[in-house]
């Protein structure tokens, strides 16, 4: 793809650009996109290249779009500019902590504050783990603040697509799936097997006709779901919108569990109230022993991988919203045979598992 390149990116060509800011926008890496696109149109000037990138800012801006509405204002001088600022988020989530704390003392607790404070304080935790920052005090802080939820408990919830297809009367069934790597279907030589991946083979066995659009991001976690619901599920108008994230989530270790299941009940609330149906698809086991040593964050070990605890924070921000949950994870062996690269990228075989247990909560 790139003959003009020896050792010097300058040495690309503009139409080499173009072609590299393509392939970066069909794995959904926009910011790499964009700046591929940018070299394009200062090698030679053109309309291609200046639609790509007026097309890429729009995709790479629209963010934070879909919060909860206490919130919207507070994050308006942040959201376009570096909206996961941990000391921006941390004195947004102090002032919605004041007014949770004023309204407790007047017996006039709102459920809008009390899930704007959450949120804020879970978006919080979540920037400050990623920039390396101790979040112990804020999680303990976040924890009493759902001290008086409701447990969540088992449920038997199954997807109804015959009755999903009479109440849009839609045929086909629109899909949106989103996730990371393993719902992209990407591999080791940055190929994309779309028609290897779990959603694609279910959508093939299902009873009903479904048009499907894979929306996932290789590296996405619960962060890109706040930050692009509106982007990459709500303005799709979808029937249904299958999510699978939280094995990037885990190498935040288990400080960003909390945070985790905070910021997934919120958006799964939000595309509910959109008049789309979630999905949540758990995470899978990964072959943490065959773990590549530098692609794992600085600082970690591989003991600090603990999956089983996101997997168990998928499942209650699943029930929490009365959204079908599918376990992924239980009956998936830790073998690097169902990886196409040893450890965390399900091949053929390993993406035929989770078909499995999603057919199974398929009705």
């Amino acid at each position: 793809m790139f003959s003009s390149l020896h050792g010097d990116a300058s040495l690309f060509k503009a139409e080499e650009w173009l072609k590299a800011g393509d392939f970066a926008c069909e794995m959904r890496f926009f910011p790499h996109a964009f700046q591929c696109y940018q070299r394009s149109n200062e090698a030679e000037k053109s309309e291609a290249a200046l639609r790509r990138i007026n097309d890429t800012i729009d995709k790479i801006t629209n963010v934070l779009e879909d919060i909860p509405a206490k919130l919207s204002n507070l994050i308006e001088d942040i959201r376009l500019s570096n909206p996961l600022d941990p000391a921006k988020w941390l004195g947004i989530a102090n002032i919605l902590l004041k007014d949770f704390s004023d309204e407790l003392s007047q017996n006039k607790l709102s459920v809008a504050t009390k899930d704007a404070a959450k949120f804020a304080l879970a978006f919080a935790i979540y920037c400050a783990k990623r920039s390396g920052n101790a979040v112990t005090e804020m999680n303990t802080v976040l924890e009493s603040l759902m001290q008086d939820e409701e447990q969540a408990s088992d449920n038997e919830k199954k997807l109804d697509l015959t009755a999903l297809a009479i109440k849009k009367n839609q045929d086909p069934v629109k899909v949106i799936c989103f996730g990371d790597n393993i719902s992209l279907g990407l591999m080791p030589d940055w190929s994309i097997a779309f028609n290897e991946t779990y959603h694609y083979l279910w959508s093939k066995e299902t009873d009903r006709k479904i048009s499907l659009a894979n929306n996932a991001v290789s590296g996405a976690g619960v962060l890109d779901l706040c930050l692009y619901t509106r982007r990459d599920i709500i303005n799709y108008k979808p029937d249904l919108a299958i999510i699978l994230i939280g094995n990037v989530d885990a190498w935040l270790t288990e400080d960003a569990v909390l945070a985790y299941q905070v910021l997934y009940s919120s958006m799964l609330k939000v595309i509910k109230d959109q008049g789309i149906t979630p999905i949540v698809v758990s995470p899978i086991p990964q072959v943490i022993a065959n773990f590549p040593q530098s692609e794992m964050p600085t600082g970690l070990t591989k003991d600090d991988y603990k999956i089983e605890l996101f997997v168990k924070a998928a499942k209650k921000a699943a029930i929490e919203n009365d959204v079908c949950f599918v376990d992924a994870y239980t009956n998936f062996p830790k073998e690097e045979k169902y990886f196409a690269n040893g450890y965390n990228q399900p091949n053929l075989e390993g993406q035929t598992l989770i078909t499995k247990a999603l057919l199974e909560k398929t009705i």
